[in-house]
Protein backbone atom coordinates (compact mmCIF):
# COMPACT_ATOMS: atom_id res chain seq x y z
CA UNK A 1 0.00 0.00 0.00
CA UNK A 2 1.30 3.43 -0.89
CA UNK A 3 1.61 5.78 2.06
CA UNK A 4 1.74 9.54 2.02
CA UNK A 5 3.96 11.43 4.43
CA UNK A 6 2.64 13.91 6.95
CA UNK A 7 5.91 15.77 7.49
CA UNK A 8 5.08 19.43 7.31
CA UNK A 9 6.40 22.42 9.22
CA UNK A 10 3.77 24.55 10.99
CA UNK A 11 4.57 27.49 13.24
CA UNK A 12 1.45 29.65 13.03
CA UNK A 13 -2.31 29.44 12.66
CA UNK A 14 -3.74 32.25 10.55
CA UNK A 15 -7.47 32.58 11.11
CA UNK A 16 -9.31 34.47 8.36
CA UNK A 17 -12.76 35.53 9.53
CA UNK A 18 -15.46 37.29 7.54
CA UNK A 19 -18.80 36.95 9.29
CA UNK A 20 -21.43 39.35 10.52
CA UNK A 21 -21.60 40.03 14.26
CA UNK A 22 -24.55 37.72 14.86
CA UNK A 23 -22.55 34.79 13.41
CA UNK A 24 -19.30 35.55 15.19
CA UNK A 25 -20.35 33.78 18.41
CA UNK A 26 -19.07 30.39 17.25
CA UNK A 27 -15.71 31.90 16.31
CA UNK A 28 -15.46 33.60 19.70
CA UNK A 29 -16.36 30.32 21.43
CA UNK A 30 -13.62 28.41 19.56
CA UNK A 31 -10.90 31.01 19.98
CA UNK A 32 -11.48 31.35 23.72
CA UNK A 33 -10.17 27.80 23.94
CA UNK A 34 -7.69 27.78 21.08
CA UNK A 35 -5.76 31.02 21.57
CA UNK A 36 -4.37 30.07 25.02
CA UNK A 37 -3.73 26.55 23.73
CA UNK A 38 -1.68 27.82 20.77
CA UNK A 39 0.29 30.04 23.14
CA UNK A 40 1.04 27.06 25.40
CA UNK A 41 2.41 25.21 22.37
CA UNK A 42 4.49 28.19 21.16
CA UNK A 43 2.43 28.29 18.00
CA UNK A 44 1.83 31.77 16.61
CA UNK A 45 -1.72 32.95 16.09
CA UNK A 46 -3.13 35.74 13.94
CA UNK A 47 -6.75 36.61 13.26
CA UNK A 48 -7.49 38.66 10.16
CA UNK A 49 -10.81 40.17 9.09
CA UNK A 50 -10.66 41.43 5.48
CA UNK A 51 -12.59 44.58 4.64
CA UNK A 52 -12.93 43.70 0.94
CA UNK A 53 -11.88 41.12 -1.62
CA UNK A 54 -8.87 43.27 -2.54
CA UNK A 55 -7.93 43.49 1.13
CA UNK A 56 -7.93 39.69 1.29
CA UNK A 57 -5.72 39.38 -1.79
CA UNK A 58 -3.23 41.90 -0.39
CA UNK A 59 -3.14 39.95 2.87
CA UNK A 60 -2.15 36.79 0.99
CA UNK A 61 0.70 38.77 -0.58
CA UNK A 62 1.86 39.83 2.88
CA UNK A 63 1.79 36.20 4.05
CA UNK A 64 3.93 35.22 1.05
CA UNK A 65 6.51 37.82 2.06
CA UNK A 66 6.49 36.46 5.62
CA UNK A 67 6.85 32.91 4.28
CA UNK A 68 10.14 33.96 2.69
CA UNK A 69 11.23 34.82 6.24
CA UNK A 70 10.10 31.50 7.73
CA UNK A 71 6.31 31.60 8.17
CA UNK A 72 4.80 28.10 7.89
CA UNK A 73 1.06 28.49 8.43
CA UNK A 74 -2.16 26.59 8.71
CA UNK A 75 -4.68 28.99 7.22
CA UNK A 76 -8.13 28.54 8.71
CA UNK A 77 -10.97 29.90 6.58
CA UNK A 78 -13.87 31.06 8.75
CA UNK A 79 -16.13 32.68 6.16
CA UNK A 80 -19.11 31.94 3.97
CA UNK A 81 -18.47 30.37 0.61
CA UNK A 82 -20.22 29.67 -2.67
CA UNK A 83 -19.43 27.45 -5.65
CA UNK A 84 -17.61 30.48 -7.09
CA UNK A 85 -15.47 31.59 -4.17
CA UNK A 86 -15.20 33.06 -0.67
CA UNK A 87 -17.68 35.74 0.37
CA UNK A 88 -16.21 38.79 2.09
CA UNK A 89 -18.88 39.94 4.54
CA UNK A 90 -18.38 43.71 4.74
CA UNK A 91 -18.89 44.23 1.00
CA UNK A 92 -20.61 41.02 -0.07
CA UNK A 93 -17.93 40.55 -2.73
CA UNK A 94 -16.81 37.11 -3.86
CA UNK A 95 -13.11 36.33 -4.05
CA UNK A 96 -12.95 33.66 -6.75
CA UNK A 97 -11.43 30.26 -6.09
CA UNK A 98 -9.13 30.82 -9.09
CA UNK A 99 -7.71 34.02 -7.58
CA UNK A 100 -7.33 32.42 -4.18
CA UNK A 101 -5.55 29.34 -5.53
CA UNK A 102 -3.09 31.49 -7.46
CA UNK A 103 -2.29 33.48 -4.31
CA UNK A 104 -1.83 30.25 -2.39
CA UNK A 105 0.47 28.90 -5.10
CA UNK A 106 2.75 31.88 -4.59
CA UNK A 107 2.49 31.59 -0.81
CA UNK A 108 3.13 27.84 -0.75
CA UNK A 109 6.13 28.16 -3.05
CA UNK A 110 7.60 30.76 -0.70
CA UNK A 111 6.87 28.43 2.24
CA UNK A 112 8.55 25.50 0.47
CA UNK A 113 5.31 23.50 0.33
CA UNK A 114 4.40 23.83 4.00
CA UNK A 115 1.07 25.66 3.70
CA UNK A 116 -2.05 23.90 4.94
CA UNK A 117 -5.59 25.17 4.62
CA UNK A 118 -8.60 24.18 6.67
CA UNK A 119 -11.67 25.66 5.01
CA UNK A 120 -14.88 25.73 6.99
CA UNK A 121 -16.48 27.77 4.21
CA UNK A 122 -19.25 26.11 2.26
CA UNK A 123 -18.01 24.66 -1.05
CA UNK A 124 -14.39 25.17 0.03
CA UNK A 125 -13.24 22.05 -1.80
CA UNK A 126 -14.02 23.83 -5.07
CA UNK A 127 -10.56 25.31 -4.69
CA UNK A 128 -9.04 22.11 -6.04
CA UNK A 129 -10.55 22.68 -9.50
CA UNK A 130 -7.73 25.01 -10.66
CA UNK A 131 -4.97 22.71 -9.27
CA UNK A 132 -2.70 21.34 -12.03
CA UNK A 133 0.34 19.11 -11.49
CA UNK A 134 2.36 21.02 -14.11
CA UNK A 135 2.52 23.95 -11.66
CA UNK A 136 3.57 24.16 -7.99
CA UNK A 137 0.90 22.86 -5.64
CA UNK A 138 -0.93 25.66 -3.81
CA UNK A 139 -1.18 23.56 -0.62
CA UNK A 140 0.64 20.80 1.15
CA UNK A 141 -2.75 19.78 2.49
CA UNK A 142 -6.17 21.35 2.06
CA UNK A 143 -9.42 20.22 3.70
CA UNK A 144 -12.77 21.55 2.57
CA UNK A 145 -16.32 20.62 1.66
CA UNK A 146 -18.10 20.19 -1.66
CA UNK A 147 -21.34 21.33 -0.01
CA UNK A 148 -22.59 23.32 2.96
CA UNK A 149 -20.73 23.19 6.28
CA UNK A 150 -22.90 23.47 9.38
CA UNK A 151 -22.13 25.38 12.58
CA UNK A 152 -22.75 22.34 14.78
CA UNK A 153 -19.99 20.41 13.01
CA UNK A 154 -17.58 23.34 13.32
CA UNK A 155 -18.23 23.68 17.05
CA UNK A 156 -17.86 19.95 17.66
CA UNK A 157 -14.58 19.22 15.88
CA UNK A 158 -12.43 22.34 15.48
CA UNK A 159 -10.79 22.52 18.91
CA UNK A 160 -10.08 18.78 19.05
CA UNK A 161 -8.69 18.87 15.52
CA UNK A 162 -6.12 21.55 16.33
CA UNK A 163 -5.14 19.92 19.60
CA UNK A 164 -4.49 16.67 17.73
CA UNK A 165 -2.41 18.52 15.14
CA UNK A 166 -0.06 20.01 17.72
CA UNK A 167 -0.17 17.36 20.45
CA UNK A 168 0.54 14.54 18.01
CA UNK A 169 2.41 16.56 15.35
CA UNK A 170 0.20 14.90 12.75
CA UNK A 171 -2.14 16.94 10.59
CA UNK A 172 -3.09 13.98 8.38
CA UNK A 173 -4.13 11.92 11.39
CA UNK A 174 -6.04 14.90 12.79
CA UNK A 175 -7.97 15.19 9.55
CA UNK A 176 -8.77 11.46 9.48
CA UNK A 177 -9.94 11.54 13.10
CA UNK A 178 -12.03 14.72 13.20
CA UNK A 179 -12.78 16.20 9.78
CA UNK A 180 -13.47 13.19 7.58
CA UNK A 181 -15.93 12.53 5.97
CA UNK A 182 -17.61 15.93 6.32
CA UNK A 183 -14.57 17.58 4.75
CA UNK A 184 -12.62 16.11 1.87
CA UNK A 185 -8.86 16.40 1.70
CA UNK A 186 -6.33 17.29 -0.96
CA UNK A 187 -2.91 15.92 -0.04
CA UNK A 188 -0.35 17.05 -2.59
CA UNK A 189 1.60 13.77 -2.57
CA UNK A 190 -1.56 11.75 -3.22
CA UNK A 191 -2.65 14.15 -5.97
CA UNK A 192 0.65 13.64 -7.79
CA UNK A 193 0.52 9.86 -7.33
CA UNK A 194 -3.02 9.60 -8.70
CA UNK A 195 -2.35 11.91 -11.63
CA UNK A 196 0.86 10.13 -12.60
CA UNK A 197 -0.82 6.70 -12.39
CA UNK A 198 -3.60 7.95 -14.65
CA UNK A 199 -1.08 9.32 -17.14
CA UNK A 200 0.88 6.05 -17.16
CA UNK A 201 -2.30 3.97 -17.58
CA UNK A 202 -3.63 6.07 -20.43
CA UNK A 203 -0.35 6.47 -22.29
CA UNK A 204 1.57 3.24 -21.67
CA UNK A 205 -0.84 0.31 -21.39
CA UNK A 206 -3.69 -0.94 -23.52
CA UNK A 207 -4.75 0.42 -26.90
CA UNK A 208 -3.08 3.80 -26.56
CA UNK A 209 0.23 2.26 -25.48
CA UNK A 210 0.21 -0.07 -28.47
CA UNK A 211 -0.66 2.78 -30.79
CA UNK A 212 2.19 4.87 -29.41
CA UNK A 213 4.63 2.04 -30.20
CA UNK A 214 3.36 1.71 -33.77
CA UNK A 215 3.47 5.46 -34.34
CA UNK A 216 7.06 5.62 -33.10
CA UNK A 217 8.02 2.82 -35.47
CA UNK A 218 6.31 4.59 -38.37
CA UNK A 219 8.10 7.82 -37.55
CA UNK A 220 11.45 6.01 -37.35
CA UNK A 221 10.93 4.27 -40.69
CA UNK A 222 10.41 7.61 -42.45
CA UNK A 223 13.92 8.66 -41.38
CA UNK A 224 15.69 5.63 -42.91
CA UNK A 225 17.72 6.15 -46.09
CA UNK A 226 16.14 4.81 -49.26
CA UNK A 227 16.81 1.11 -49.78
CA UNK A 228 17.43 0.31 -46.10
CA UNK A 229 15.09 -2.36 -44.76
CA UNK A 230 13.75 -1.58 -41.26
CA UNK A 231 14.48 -4.02 -38.44
CA UNK A 232 10.93 -4.04 -37.11
CA UNK A 233 11.70 -6.35 -34.19
CA UNK A 234 14.48 -4.10 -32.91
CA UNK A 235 12.43 -0.96 -33.58
CA UNK A 236 9.51 -2.35 -31.59
CA UNK A 237 11.83 -3.24 -28.71
CA UNK A 238 13.29 0.27 -28.66
CA UNK A 239 9.83 1.87 -28.94
CA UNK A 240 8.43 -0.18 -26.05
CA UNK A 241 11.38 0.79 -23.90
CA UNK A 242 10.95 4.40 -24.97
CA UNK A 243 7.38 4.70 -23.69
CA UNK A 244 8.12 2.91 -20.41
CA UNK A 245 7.77 5.40 -17.53
CA UNK A 246 11.10 6.31 -15.96
CA UNK A 247 11.98 7.52 -12.48
CA UNK A 248 13.29 10.74 -14.00
CA UNK A 249 9.77 11.57 -15.21
CA UNK A 250 8.41 11.32 -11.66
CA UNK A 251 11.38 13.25 -10.28
CA UNK A 252 10.86 16.04 -12.81
CA UNK A 253 7.13 16.33 -12.10
CA UNK A 254 7.67 16.16 -8.34
CA UNK A 255 10.35 18.84 -8.38
CA UNK A 256 7.78 21.27 -9.78
CA UNK A 257 4.52 20.19 -8.14
CA UNK A 258 5.91 19.34 -4.68
CA UNK A 259 8.20 22.41 -4.66
CA UNK A 260 11.26 20.30 -3.91
CA UNK A 261 9.81 18.08 -1.18
CA UNK A 262 10.94 14.44 -1.41
CA UNK A 263 8.46 11.93 -2.83
CA UNK A 264 7.52 9.01 -0.53
CA UNK A 265 7.08 6.56 -3.45
CA UNK A 266 8.88 5.66 -6.66
CA UNK A 267 7.90 5.12 -10.28
CA UNK A 268 7.46 1.37 -9.69
CA UNK A 269 4.64 2.06 -7.21
CA UNK A 270 2.98 4.28 -9.79
CA UNK A 271 3.32 1.62 -12.49
CA UNK A 272 1.75 -1.00 -10.21
CA UNK A 273 -1.18 1.33 -9.51
CA UNK A 274 -1.57 2.09 -13.22
CA UNK A 275 -1.86 -1.63 -14.01
CA UNK A 276 -4.86 -1.88 -11.67
CA UNK A 277 -6.70 1.04 -13.26
CA UNK A 278 -9.33 0.64 -16.00
CA UNK A 279 -8.71 2.20 -19.39
CA UNK A 280 -10.13 5.73 -18.97
CA UNK A 281 -11.06 5.85 -22.66
CA UNK A 282 -12.57 2.37 -23.02
CA UNK A 283 -16.18 3.56 -22.84
CA UNK A 284 -15.69 5.76 -25.91
CA UNK A 285 -17.16 8.83 -24.19
CA UNK A 286 -13.89 10.70 -24.45
CA UNK A 287 -11.62 10.97 -27.44
CA UNK A 288 -8.28 9.30 -26.97
CA UNK A 289 -5.41 11.78 -27.10
CA UNK A 290 -3.11 11.54 -30.09
CA UNK A 291 -0.31 9.06 -29.33
CA UNK A 292 2.23 11.45 -30.79
CA UNK A 293 1.30 14.00 -28.12
CA UNK A 294 3.23 11.78 -25.68
CA UNK A 295 6.29 11.13 -27.81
Amino acid sequence: MTTYGSEVQINMVVWITSLNESEYGTTRYLLEDLEPYFKSKNVGFLEFQPKSADDLMVFFDVLAEKAEEGLRPIIHIDTHGSPNGLIVEPTGETASWEEIVEKFRILNTAAKNNVCMISMACFGFNQIMPVKIMSPTPFYLMAGSTEEVYVRFIREVTVDFYKHVFDECDIVGAYETYLRPQLRVLHCEKVLFTAMAGYVRAGTYGALGRQRVEDLITAAITTLPEGIEPDLKQMRKVAKDGIKPKQELLDRMAATFLVGKPVPYDIDAIIEQAKKMPDPYADGKRKRPSPLDHV
